[in-house]
């Protein structure tokens, strides 16, 4: 295939003419008129196309015009085929020209902040400053910073770090671990150590975020400072010896562990410098029928005093002032009764010392009453020796026949002389307390506080009198070899007594032996019921008068008093000084089922001197 130029068509015309091929008569071949051949002009603008240098007269070169033959198109810019009039995406870039801010560049698409520089290249497409690999919304101009990422910038969230605290109520609105600083110290709860910045670490702290609470015994949720009843035994605390402890609310002998769990349990009214749940006085005079607190004109005056004493330091002193009929109470602040059914079998005692009787009196009376119209009656306690201390002990009993209710008790003692024998009598009490059955222990009367004057002491032996070697009948006994002893319970009047009214004393009089380390006089206990699998507790005090004295004390099983013992302490104790002895974790074989608490005076060292014993404790 070939094309022709013009020219040689033209030439070929002239050719024809000069030879007249078509001017003779009768010719068949006419020559042709040159003006009547086709000539290519697209644009009809009488410049054939070869010669157009725009062929569709469409203002776009040719050269440069991706359609020439079409004047309705110039650009192709994706090369498909389509020009760009007709294509509705000229760059093919997946976005339409009408949403596309570069139709035709394939490139970019969006000019975010109309700068003309598309964002794919424009390192701040939203233009607010912050470039866009910083920018938490860089299509935003209002906002560069999403905390918790959920495509809402923080300056329209209402809860910027998303952790369900909204922004107003969040001291720390753009961390996600922290909503709350209840010290407001600047350090989260979660990542402070003291939330309420009251000294107490959280771990310790029961009620971390409140700075004037800390514990809550009774995890009410209500702290100690503030709750009535800390440990929630329904004991008001002012009226709970024991408010932390929720199985506990007395503590009778007031020595911290409570009357649950006590197993040595005296209840103190009025002890030395211990004030236990009763301690309010009132007098009430039967003829007047009224209470009044002790005045000038009183009939029945009180008041504390001290004394130098070591066993009575605190006192309370009581007189009765006019030939009346009253009665002294010593009653629980509060007046309130309390259940005391677990001193069925306990006692009432107290010491007295009686400074004056007055004119004549017969007796001294005591009682104990319940709430109104209970009461328990009287009962006589005779005419205790004056200015000596006596201590007197009333089991409960006699109260409880007279028509006491223990489960409604509210007096602790009234005391009074006969009726119109009363004007002029004055006493010291001291050591007032109740006493539940387990006070005893395992050891009947271990202060020797159930004396009377013939020495006989309830729960020892009888009489206190000597006993032959090996007989098992008396609670004290006596052994006497070869040595000769006198013994006497003596009060602090007449002897040493550590604590309560009185002690046992023990005279060593003679001592003779063929071995001096022999043992030569023994006081020993009757036989004490013991268990397998427990383990016991043992404890007494000695003090010796006259020189220092040498003891052999501990456990023996009753059928070797002379031999071994379970435990044992051989010392030599000071003069003039209450010395303790004392032995724990004391335990017993199957077959060992009775102990006896031996002590051993008879040292050929110890003639002349005396040895006292008081408080002891088998537990």
């Amino acid at each position: 295939m070939f094309k022709i130029s013009i020219n040689y068509w033209f030439f070929l015309v002239l050719l024809l003419a000069g030879c007249g091929g078509g001017g003779s008569e009768g010719g068949t071949n006419p020559i042709p008129n040159p003006t009547s051949l086709p000539v290519p002009d697209f644009d009809a603008d009488g410049i054939s196309d070869a010669l157009d240098s725009d062929d569709d007269n469409d203002g776009a070169e040719d050269s440069a015009d991706a359609f020439p033959k079409d004047a309705s198109e110039q650009l192709d810019t994706d090369g498909d085929g389509i020009g760009n009039n007709a294509d509705s995406d000229d760059d093919n870039d997946g976005a339409e020209d009408s949403a596309d801010a570069f139709p035709i560049d394939a490139s970019e698409q969006l000019d975010t902040d109309g700068d003309g520089v598309g964002n794919n290249a424009d390192s701040d497409d939203d233009n607010d400053g912050v470039s866009d690999d910083k920018d938490h919304l860089p299509l935003d101009a209002s906002d560069s910073v999403d905390t918790d990422g959920d495509g809402v910038g923080n300056s329209t969230d209402l809860d910027d770090d998303g952790d369900g605290v909204v922004d107003s109520l969040d001291p720390f609105p753009l961390d996600a671990s922290e909503s709350l600083d209840t010290d407001n110290d600047g350090i989260g709860n979660t990542a402070d150590t003291d939330d309420d910045n009251d000294g107490v670490i959280d771990i310790d702290d029961q009620l971390p975020l409140d700075d004037s609470e800390y514990l809550d015994t009774d995890g009410d949720d209500l702290g100690n400072n503030t709750d009535r009843d800390d440990d929630g035994d329904g004991v008001s605390d002012e009226h709970d010896q024991l408010p932390l402890d929720g199985t506990e609310a007395l503590d009778s002998d007031v020595d911290g562990v409570g009357d649950n769990a006590d197993t040595q349990i005296e209840h103190f009214v009025y002890y030395k410098n211990k004030i236990g749940r009763w301690d309010a006085f009132v007098a009430w005079d039967n003829l007047v029928g009224n209470y009044n607190m002790a005045g000038a004109d009183s009939h029945i005056t009180w008041q504390e005093e001290s004394t130098s004493d070591p066993s009575h330091e605190r006192v309370l002193r009581v007189k009765f002032n006019k030939q009346l009929d009253g009665s002294f109470f010593i009653i629980e602040r509060f007046n309130s009764p309390y259940d005391f059914s677990s001193y069925a079998e306990g006692a009432v005692t107290f010491d007295i010392f009686p400074q004056s009787y007055g004119q004549s009196v017969n007796s001294m009376l005591i009682g104990l009453d319940c709430v109104w119209p209970c009461t328990g009656g009287v009962v006589s306690i005779g005419r205790p020796p004056l200015n000596v201390w006596s201590n007197i002990r009333v089991s409960l009993d006699e109260f409880v026949a007279a028509g006491l209710d223990l489960s409604n008790v509210n007096t602790a003692l009234k005391i009074m002389p006969t009726a119109g024998e009363q004007q002029g009598v004055e006493f010291l009490l001291d050591n007032v307390r109740w006493e539940s059955a387990q006070a005893k222990g395992l050891i009947d009367n271990p202060g020797f506080e159930d004396a009377v004057p013939t020495n006989a002491i309830r729960g020892w032996d009888e009489t206190l009198q000597a006993h032959t070697q090996g007989d098992p009948a008396s609670r004290w006994a006596w052994f006497l070899q070869t040595a000769s002893a006198d013994f006497s319970i003596v009060t602090a009047a007449q002897g040493q007594v550590r604590t309560g009214g009185h002690s046992l004393k023990i005279d060593v009089n003679s001592l003779t032996a063929p071995v001096p380390e022999a043992w030569h006089a023994l006081v020993d206990h009757e036989a004490i019921p013991v268990e397998t699998g427990k383990t016991y507790s043992v404890s007494f005090w000695l003090y010796a008068e006259g020189g220092d004295a040498t003891v052999k004390t501990g456990v023996q099983l009753p059928a070797e008093f002379d031999h071994a013992f379970k435990v044992v302490n051989e010392t030599t104790i000071s003069a003039g000084v209450w010395t303790n002895i004392s032995f724990d974790n004391v335990s017993f074989e199957a077959d060992e089922t009775e102990a006896v608490l031996s002590f051993h005076l008879g040292y050929l060292s110890n003639e002349g001197l005396s040895v006292y014993i008081d408080d002891i404790v088998f537990e």
